[in-house]
């Protein structure tokens, strides 16, 4: 090809059935460059190429100009702008004489020019500009470039940004916290931008029982404080909803319910397994099978249940007391108390395997039981607890089959007297 880009790192592409013309070039400078792309002796057009970054332009459509400029940047009329550019730079087609241009003029305000480059003033921006504005710069008459030729007035234009959506940028406590203390008293939810309190509407906690919200904001008016009416129960999901008509101050809102859940403390043990998950000191599992330990998809009681896949082969899930099944994590819980463990379960396995206890760190309290019964609706298992039942550590071990799906949920002791607890 005869086109040619004055720049040293370019390249030019010609796409024979488009006839479409692609005109690459990098700037390695710390500051904006203005390059002429020519053919043969002919000027196509140019190119601004920003500071260290890669630009491609095609047919050179976005190139032209007012005379002794070579281009804008932001580019006159371009819009989405981001709020946080950093500087306004204009690229002349020669050497500026700097006595016949100090300043130039952003929306009527007079700022100081600098020189990154002899033929390139740019003005520094000091603070973000404002989301979804339209702003004019204005290049002073009278500028004059090193061959004589002295420039007429000069506008140019360009749109920032639109606002952000409003969004969910963290909230305490966080989407499907478990474990969530009672004596939490107040819901924070923090935003990307500042928030408009009265959208939010009456609020609820939703659970078995509702508590009501009062809704306020802190110091910081990105984030909404949410002020419980009263107290938590242990063992419960609660579930908070803002409306999608929730906005901010700058008319954006989350165009969707924005949905927060979180489950409470479980009572002290026994049970140390409860309604919503799992509430022992610690679990582990094979690496052939994958644990949902609060899954959603088939609860048999409240919110969740536990959830084993068997995805590389058989494998089992252990539930402990403590945080591990030996050492300083093993923590055996007193079930002299107690007759058995009772637990929902469901799947396609065929068989599951339950072990309790364990048979060398718990100190010979171990049992060892097949279920050969499961079916895709949950049934109830009652399985006596093993001794010494002070030494149960490992509560509850279960099995599953390679390409099976086991649920288990609502394990709790049994006293002598044939109550759950």
């Amino acid at each position: 090809t005869t086109h040619h880009i004055a720049a040293p790192i370019s390249a030019v592409y010609h796409n024979a059935k488009t006839d479409q013309w692609s005109y690459v070039a990098y700037n390695n400078k710390p500051y904006p460059r203005g390059v002429s792309v020519n053919e043969g002796d002919h000027q196509l057009g140019s190119m601004l190429l920003m500071p260290n970054q890669l630009t491609v332009a095609n047919n050179l459509s976005e190139t032209h100009q007012p005379d002794g400029i070579i281009a804008f940047s932001p580019g006159d009329k371009s819009s989405n702008v981001p709020v946080n550019t950093k500087a306004l730079y204009v690229v002349f087609t020669k050497r500026v004489d700097i006595s016949s241009f100090s300043s130039i003029k952003l929306d009527n305000q007079v700022l100081a020019v600098t020189w990154p480059a002899p033929n390139t003033a740019g003005i520094l921006l000091e603070k973000p500009l404002t989301h979804q504005k339209m702003y004019t710069v204005e290049l002073p008459e009278g500028v004059r470039l090193e061959d004589g030729q002295v420039l007429s007035q000069t506008k140019w234009s360009f749109t920032t940004q639109p606002y952000p959506a409003l969004k969910l940028v963290d909230s305490s406590p966080k989407n499907a916290s478990e474990r969530v203390p009672l004596s939490l008293d107040t819901i924070e939810l923090h935003f990307n931008q500042p928030v408009l309190t009265d959208t939010a509407g009456t609020l609820e906690l939703q659970s078995k029982t509702a508590i009501a919200l009062t809704v306020g904001k802190n110091q910081q008016a990105n984030t909404l404080q949410l002020k419980l009416a009263q107290g938590l129960v242990s063992d419960q999901t609660y579930v908070l909803t803002l409306p999608a008509t929730f906005a901010s101050e700058n008319n954006q809102t989350l165009g969707k319910p924005l949905v927060l859940r979180f489950v409470t403390s479980p009572p002290s043990m026994p049970p140390n397994v409860y309604t919503e998950s799992f509430a022992g000191g610690g679990f582990s599992h094979d690496d052939s099978i994958t644990v949902e330990m609060l899954s959603t998809e088939n609860p048999s009681g409240g919110k969740h249940s536990i959830k084993l896949t068997g995805t590389q082969g058989e494998g089992m899930l252990y539930l402990f007391a403590g945080t591990s099944d030996h050492g300083e994590g093993r923590k055996p819980i007193d079930l002299s108390d107690y007759d058995a463990i009772a637990f929902d379960l469901c799947g396609s396995a065929k068989e599951v395997w339950i072990k309790i206890g364990h048979p060398v760190f718990d100190k010979d309290a171990f049992g060892l039981h097949r279920l050969d019964d499961i079916g895709l609706l949950y049934k109830t298992y009652t399985l006596k607890l093993p001794s010494p039942k002070d030494q149960i550590n490992t509560v509850l071990a279960v099995g599953v089959q390679a390409d099976t799906e086991v649920f288990i949920d609502n394990i709790r002791f049994i006293k002598s007297d044939k109550t759950a607890e």
